[in-house]
């Protein structure tokens, strides 16, 4: 990192340490969900009655299979991203735990089919790409100039 900066590494550290214990950033690490055995991907947009929209989505935050949910103005007022082993696992989601919610007047299910970038990071082949340098111009070539 210092080298990337052009700061001292000694520096890179105490500004490293300073945003870590200030929780400014946080370090995590990216699995992609098929090397855990979570083969299938789904977006569940749901349209949920006004005044169950924020306990829908509390619940569906603490599914296992959740990734993603949000609340938002439109057609969809929640939307649950999710991870499934298989579509027998989808199934039981849709069947057996959005039967539960209340509020839940219809849902779309749209299953993906290749996840190309997540969390700010491009994918290849459902592994995370190279990531390009700070002079890297699009083409595979670093500029030098």
């Amino acid at each position: 990192m210092s080298r990337e900066l052009g700061i001292g590494q000694s520096t890179a550290y105490r500004v490293t340490q300073s945003l870590l214990q200030r929780g400014l950033v946080r370090p995590r690490v990216e699995i992609e969900p098929g090397l855990l055995g979570y083969a299938l991907e789904a977006v569940v947009a749901l349209t949920v009655s006004p005044g169950g929209m924020r306990e829908a989505a509390r619940t569906l935050a603490r599914h296992p299979s959740a990734r993603y949910v949000s609340t938002n103005a439109g057609t969809f007022s929640v939307v649950h991203q999710g991870v499934f082993r298989d579509e027998e696992g989808l199934a039981e989601f849709l069947t057996r735990d959005l039967a539960e919610l209340p509020g839940v007047i219809s849902f779309d299910v749209s299953v993906v089919l290749q996840a190309l970038r997540r969390h700010w990071l491009d994918r290849e082949d459902g592994r995370l790409a190279a990531v390009p340098g700070p002079t890297d111009t699009g083409s595979g070539r670093h500029d030098d100039t």
